[in-house]
């Protein structure tokens, strides 16, 4: 028999732009979020949503990482 599926969803709530680096590197560091990242490269955009930690991309890759809300651009912060 199949197992069960389950659905998840996530919502998106505005972190202020000084308390990004702060909620995905929680340990001590200097790093500031302008060094990190800009506008997208692809389309421009400057919104970006930070991907939660089960998400394949962040499982795999060991970094944080977002995607562009505008085109689906992704990078790591």
């Amino acid at each position: 028999m199949a197992k069960k599926l389950k659905f998840f969803k996530a919502v998106l709530k505005e972190i202020p732009s000084d308390e990004v680096l702060d909620s995905v590197y929680p340990f001590k560091h200097d790093m500031k979020l302008e060094d990190r990242i800009s506008n997208c490269s692809e389309c421009g955009g400057n919104e970006w949503m930070i991907l939660a930690d089960e998400q394949a991309a962040v499982r795999e890759g060991g970094k944080a990482y977002c995607e562009c809300l505008g085109c689906g651009e992704m990078t790591h912060l």
